[in-house]
């Protein structure tokens, strides 16, 4: 038996660390074309520009102790469905009896003219590139205001950087927030010194030899020591394409986490499916979910039978609030628990809580994530009481 991984990313390190603990004993190979170790990529925009440089995935001796082949530097060009073998760059060939595609996503291009001049921040070597240029830059101007766009802006101004943020969109994060907390944040932001324009996007990007000029499509211009676009990502899909698996916005997947090739799974950020709790097609860039797929996949491989339907969790760090997110955010009924700056904002369809959005609340959070999805547990009246126990609830819950 032979399991082979593409993407040494979380979701891909977690597969091959789930079959050993569940005693899957054949063969685990795990190919990756980046040639650095596996490595956590939340920490990218957060802890590492600051200076961290502890981001492994796994300690030193992890794949060696548990007989994993791990290679790095070799990329899969093309899958074999019938003869079942996935070909590498360097020609070789590795025969599977299951194929787990962890292919995860790569930075949307900015698609306006000097594009090239705005650097992303996705991988460990754009980290790095990018920490040697704001040690000196004065400025920065940031295309984007997702949470790394917004995440990147904390630590500019935490180190004292001016920093314009440019988002189509009439709010930040508004793809994952609600109004109510994308609001907060906005605030925030804003008290921090963040020149955030909303309503606005980039129309060029000049250099200017020592930085660049960012037309606005307003009209105004942008004048930065460096530009980073931070504009979403596109999941890395054409493996599978080429092979002739179904794909849509992702790789299309069951409940099982199968492609249309049952041998073949997907998961992470290249992966599309039906989740129970919004009831349509989803296709989510978060590491939690990435991990939680991987374990799940692990377990179908070794005989589990029952239905991926993890509730999706994100977080992110800014300044001094911690958001911490379970769900996936739609309009429905809204109540505060607590503050906006210590408590959680819930968002209930009917009877069913679908989203709760805690900052600086992290037992709440850990209470809501056994919480959503659940009808008639809790009430929008008995959420915002401060005397009913979250955590009992989530206890009865599960």
């Amino acid at each position: 038996m032979a399991v082979v991984i593409v993407g040494a990313g979380h979701g891909g390190v977690e597969t091959a660390g789930a079959l050993r603990r569940l005693g899957y004993d054949g063969t685990i190979t795990v190919v990756d074309g980046d040639d650095a170790v596996p490595y956590e990529r939340p920490p990218l925009s957060k802890r590492f520009l600051g200076g961290e440089e502890h981001l492994s995935l796994r300690g030193p001796s992890f794949f060696s102790d548990e007989n994993i082949d791990l290679r790095l530097g070799t990329a899969v060009a093309a899958i074999d469905r019938q003869r079942r073998v996935v070909r590498l760059s360097d020609d070789a060939e590795l025969a599977y009896e299951h194929l787990v595609l962890a292919t995860g996503s790569r930075p949307r291009r900015l698609p306006v003219s000097g594009g090239e001049h705005a650097v992303s921040l996705h991988s460990l070597a754009d980290a790095t590139a990018l920490r040697a240029r704001l040690a000196s830059a004065r400025s920065l101007a940031i295309i984007g205001a997702g949470f790394i766009g917004m995440e990147l802006a904390a630590h500019a101004r935490t180190h004292e950087l001016a920093v314009t943020v440019l988002e189509l969109s009439d709010r930040p994060m508004d793809r994952v927030l609600s109004p109510t907390v994308s609001g907060y944040f906005e605030q925030l932001h804003r008290e921090h010194g963040v020149d955030l324009r909303t309503s606005t996007g980039a129309s060029e990007i000049l250099d200017t030899g020592s930085g660049a000029t960012v037309r606005t499509d307003v009209g105004d211009e942008v004048a930065a020591d460096v530009v980073v676009a931070a504009v979403g990502a596109v999941p890395q899909i054409s493996l599978a394409t080429e092979a002739g698996l179904e794909v849509a916005a992702g790789v299309l997947v069951d409940e099982q986490l199968r492609t249309s090739d049952q041998q073949i799974y997907a998961i992470g950020d290249c992966a599309q499916y039906v989740h129970p709790l919004t009831g349509g097609q989803v296709r989510l860039e978060a590491v939690a979910n990435a991990t939680d797929q991987g374990t799940h996949v692990a377990g179908s491989i070794c005989g589990a039978s029952a239905p991926y339907s993890a509730v999706p969790w994100f977080y992110t760090d800014q300044y001094d609030a911690r958001l911490r997110i379970a769900g996936i955010w739609r309009p429905g009924e809204q109540v505060v628990r607590g503050s906006l700056g210590s408590g959680t904002v819930f968002t209930f369809d009917g009877d069913t809580l679908v989203c709760a959005e805690s900052i600086n609340a992290p037992r709440e959070h850990m209470a809501c994530r056994k919480l959503v999805g659940t009808s008639e547990v809790l009430s929008a009246t008995m959420a915002t009481d401060p005397n009913v126990d979250l955590r009992e609830l989530a206890k009865a819950a599960s």
